[in-house]
This record gives C-alpha cells, sequence and structure tokens, in this order.
C-alpha cells in the first residue's frame, strides 16, 4: 500500500516536470526565432523617441534587445555591447553610491512622451569590480566629494523608469581604459 500511495506522489510530480520543461522550450524557440525576425536598424537621429525603439535596433554599436514602453506610464530598456566612455567618477548624493557620468556615452537624445531624459549618469551593477580598478586613492576622493575623471570600457546597458518621477540607468563595468 506504500509502494502505491509513494508511486502516486511520484507520477504527478515527474509529469509536472516534463510540462515545465517543454514549455521552457517552446518559449525559448519562440524568443530565438523572435531574436532572428528582429529588424535591425541603426538610429542615427539625434533624437530618439523610446515609443519607437524596437528590438534588434542599434544605438552607438549597442544593440537593443528588450523594450518596454507604457505610454505615459513608464519605459524600460536593454542594450547589449560593449562601448568606451570618458567622464568622471562620483558619489550620487540621493544614496550615496558609486556613478559615473559619461561625457560622450550617447550623442542623442532620448524622448518619452515629449520629456527629455538624460543618459549620461548611470551606476554600476558590478560595482565591486569597479572598486577594485580604481583603488583606494581615487576612492577616498570619490568619498570625499572630489570628481576622478576616467576613460571606461562598459557593457550591457538598461534603463527604466517611471513618468514625471526618477529613472535609473546602469551599466556593467568592464575595465578602465
Amino acid at each position: 500500500m506504500k509502494k502505491l500511495l509513494y508511486i502516486m506522489m511520484i507520477l504527478p510530480a515527474i509529469f509536472l516536470a516534463s510540462c515545465t520543461g517543454n514549455n521552457e522550450t517552446a518559449g525559448e524557440d519562440q524568443e530565438k526565432a523572435a531574436d532572428e525576425s528582429a529588424t535591425k536598424k541603426t538610429i542615427e537621429s539625434s533624437t530618439i523617441k523610446i515609443s519607437e525603439l524596437a528590438k534588434g535596433d542599434e544605438i552607438n554599436g549597442m544593440k537593443v534587445t528588450n523594450v518596454n514602453y507604457i505610454k505615459n506610464d513608464s519605459y524600460g530598456f536593454e542594450m547589449k555591447g560593449k562601448v568606451t566612455v570618458s567622464g568622471r567618477f562620483t558619489m550620487n548624493d540621493i544614496d550615496f553610491s558609486l556613478s559615473f557620468v559619461a561625457n560622450d556615452l550617447f550623442d542623442k537624445k532620448f524622448v518619452i512622451d515629449g520629456n527629455e531624459l538624460k543618459m549620461d549618469f548611470f551606476e554600476f551593477r558590478n560595482v565591486e569590480e569597479v572598486k577594485k580598478a580604481l583603488g583606494e586613492e581615487k576612492l577616498n576622493k570619490i568619498n570625499n566629494q572630489q570628481d576622478v575623471k576616467a576613460s571606461i570600457v562598459v557593457k550591457d546597458f538598461q534603463s527604466s523608469g517611471k513618468m514625471h518621477s526618477e529613472y535609473f540607468s546602469s551599466v556593467e563595468f568592464v575595465r578602465m581604459k
């Protein structure tokens, strides 16, 4: 009797696991097909309307991989690729996080529902690597509200925000230039 009960508990679990696996494979196949069918266009305009961004677009050598936009509410987008930027490390006055203000990340204006967003200020998703690369002396300057100029290589830009509120941009640090 115990064996029968054990089998009755195991079989549904195996069935559910096999169904989940098939759904993931189907989802991956659909995502891959969407990636392949995305029309790649290099955006050269000086103004980019986030409402018109599409998966596959290319901006400053980075490929748009995800876009979420709700008119008059919120936005989010991600880009994959590496880019070298010049600017300065600084301490964010709001949350005291290590940040970077780029001189030249984008030579474009990003506009959402008529409002311009500045994409030159970002934080790091891998801040510990940034701190190692900077070293103690430069970190002390930054902690004392002194800017530290640098050229850095970053990758995988992400930005998201809510209308008439805050927005946030981040990258992964690759190395000092």
